[in-house]
């Protein structure tokens, strides 16, 4: 709130917020730590909701036709109130959701297409062709090209396809590149996929990991109770070879 006690110039009875001027260089040097500072301290990750959403007043809004236009429509709309009403609830930055794809696309041809995408991505923006990542994108985790498809994990359900990469920037790429893209699949000409990133639930998750760390200790002890039974049972056969041993040479001398 501005006052007499935060800053002296008035204007026509209105206090003025008055700051120093920076240079253009600087001042997007500011913009990014901004950016940066406020993406930090949103644990949700809310702000890539907005990420592959297509809207009617935009450039490609105006070009895909209106059947298409409603399902981001709608999709966006959905997400942002799941995430309004539940906290538990978060964006992943590493895992997409691809929708809109015909039965025939497998895991096979995903995991190809989630690779050709990235480096795609790369090689337009390298040529120009396309815009590139934004500063406080890259600065917000350093890329690795050595990590493409490398880590990409998969999962199907009956209504989308899912993709898991490694790093947040290659995630980032594949969606930029594949989303609203007919070409990307050559059997999908009259479906445009839809690609978002994935919403996760905290609890799901948290209670998944407990299931996953109880199952590894029960497996833990199974194997140590292993090891010690066949520790347990080559001790025996140990005592029981020497005692035959013994046995032996007792008979012998007796028969001496």
């Amino acid at each position: 709130m501005l006052n007499d006690a935060t800053t002296p110039f008035i204007l026509d009875g209105r206090f003025l917020k008055v700051n120093i001027a920076v240079r253009r260089g600087e001042a997007e040097q500011l913009i990014d730590i901004t950016i940066i500072r406020k993406r930090r301290e949103d644990t949700r990750n809310k702000y890539l909701v907005r990420e592959g959403a297509i809207f009617p007043d935009s450039d490609l809004g105006k070009q895909i036709n209106q059947s298409e236009l409603s399902k981001r429509i709608t999709s966006y709309t959905s997400r942002k109130q799941m995430l309004a009403k539940n906290p538990n609830l978060f964006i992943s930055k590493t895992r997409l959701s691809i929708r809109n794809l015909i039965s025939s696309i497998d895991d096979k041809i995903l995991k190809q297409k989630a690779g050709e995408s990235v480096i795609g991505f790369w090689k337009d923006a390298q040529n120009n062709k396309r815009k590139a990542l934004e500063d406080y994108v890259i600065k917000e985790e350093k890329y690795t090209k050595d990590r493409i498809d490398n880590g990409t994990k998969f999962g199907r359900s009956k209504c989308c396809d899912f993709v898991e990469f490694e790093s947040y920037v290659d995630t980032l790429a594949c969606l930029r590149y594949m989303n609203n893209d007919n070409k990307i699949f050559d059997s999908m000409s009259k479906r445009i996929p839809i690609v978002e990133f994935t919403i996760e639930n905290r609890i799901f998750l948290k209670h998944r990991e407990d299931r996953i760390n109880r199952k590894h200790k029960i497996e833990q002890l199974a194997k140590a109770n292993n090891e010690e039974e066949n520790t347990v049972n080559l001790l025996n056969q140990k005592r029981f070879n020497e005692s035959s041993s013994l046995l032996k040479d007792k008979v012998y001398i007796n028969q001496y």
